[in-house]
């Protein structure tokens, strides 16, 4: 996952007052998994969603620009 997203989720999570306890109750997720995403380990896709949504934010996936 790219470090500019880790740190957006990990910045509005500290914003919003979200224990990792309950991103994983809200979301579905192990409270292993949540932790692990935060601490920058290899994480799916699914995971990243789940956790944005909690955190109500969303995902953008775009092209690059080829130079």
């Amino acid at each position: 996952m790219h470090q500019t997203t880790l740190n957006i989720l990990r910045t509005r999570q500290k914003n919003m007052h979200i224990p990792y306890e309950a991103i994983a109750n809200k979301s579905g997720l192990g409270i292993a998994t949540v932790k692990r995403f935060f601490s920058g380990g290899n994480s799916s896709i699914s995971t990243l969603e789940k956790i944005a949504a909690v955190l109500m934010c969303d995902i953008h996936i775009t092209t690059k620009r080829s130079e």
